[in-house]
């Protein structure tokens, strides 16, 4: 049962430690992300997960073996020669995106080798983290830096709820796919969320594109649709070569 699968994980010192391994990967992802929305930098979070599907599948190749195809490696120089150009013309080394994507892509890949449930992986996520969250929340409510059910601006406690499942609900399919589909065809469906980020950084928080931003942008869509093209190629190959 899922409850005997749960008990289990927690007397599990291998499976608690890769457990305790995706809690941190994900907290720095998520915070990463709240300190750079918070602090202008929508366009670089947009790019950070614009880079994930690129990362992921270096890292479907590193350590899961799976091959790339020729269309794929040339994606992957081209997403890279573009952060090479923008730290070297302008300086730029987009830190926020690269932490993003990498963080990411090594929670993805525990998922992936992970044997447990969406539901069970969230839940023991989730314990783990919870000390932590409950210990900083205490911490703000002594210093009077606490906002969530600290002032009666319910408006404000409604939205941060709503928050926490705009947040967990998207993860959790995530962990349910990279756990039935390939590591790189899983990755490719992540797009469409930078690119609504980049939407809202651009038209709605008015964030510049700078040069160096233009080239990376520029490098890291012109790799997604490289992967796009090989990707439907090779269903196109399958579907060919599958007994009728």
């Amino acid at each position: 049962s899922r409850w005997r699968t749960f008990k289990q994980l927690f007397c599990t010192p291998r499976s608690l430690a890769w457990f305790f391994l995706s809690t941190c990967l994900m907290s720095i992802n998520w915070g990463t992300y709240i300190w750079a929305v918070a602090n202008d930098q929508v366009l670089d979070t947009s790019l950070g997960y614009f880079l994930t599907p690129i990362v992921n599948v270096v890292l479907g190749l590193v350590l899961f073996r799976e091959k790339l195809r020729p269309l794929q490696i040339l994606a992957i120089g081209i997403a890279v020669s573009g952060i090479g150009i923008a730290v070297i013309n302008k300086g730029y080394f987009p830190i926020v995106s690269l932490l993003l994507a990498i963080s990411f892509g090594f929670y993805g890949c525990i998922k992936k080798i992970m044997p447990a449930g969406m539901i069970t992986s969230m839940t023991v996520e989730v314990l783990l983290l919870f000390p932590i969250a409950i210990s900083y929340l205490g911490y703000l409510a002594i210093d009077g830096e606490g906002v969530f059910f600290m002032t009666g601006d319910w408006q404000t406690h409604l939205i941060l709820m709503v928050a926490g499942l705009v947040t967990v609900i998207p993860l959790m399919l995530y962990i349910n796919g990279a756990q039935r589909l390939p590591f790189i065809h899983s990755s490719m469906m992540m797009y469409l969320a930078p690119t609504c980020l980049f939407l809202l950084g651009y038209f709605v928080y008015h964030e510049p594109v700078t040069l160096a931003r233009g080239i990376l942008f520029g490098c890291t869509v012109i790799a997604l649709i490289l992967f796009v093209i090989d990707l439907v190629r090779h269903y196109q190959a399958e579907e060919t070569l599958a007994p009728s």
